[in-house]
């Protein structure tokens, strides 16, 4: 985690869907409680794109690129 994310930060694992983007895991935390780092997973079957979104109090919100995973 970046030193610039502070406050609530939230992650979530997502997979791409016919509807949009279905979260398959999340973690919340408070970075003024804790400097662990985060843990998502998720049970993967079929072929799908995933991406990570992550959203931040002081930094806001961002999605890292998705990539196709076959299971």
């Amino acid at each position: 985690m970046s030193s610039d994310c502070k406050g609530r930060v939230e992650l979530r694992l997502q997979r791409q869907r016919w509807y949009g983007w279905e979260t398959m895991a999340r973690d919340t935390w408070d970075t003024k409680w804790s400097n662990r780092r985060a843990v998502v997973y998720a049970t993967c079957k079929g072929t799908h794109n995933w991406r990570v979104w992550m959203y931040s109090d002081s930094a806001g919100a961002a999605t890292a690129g998705n990539t196709k995973i076959s299971c």
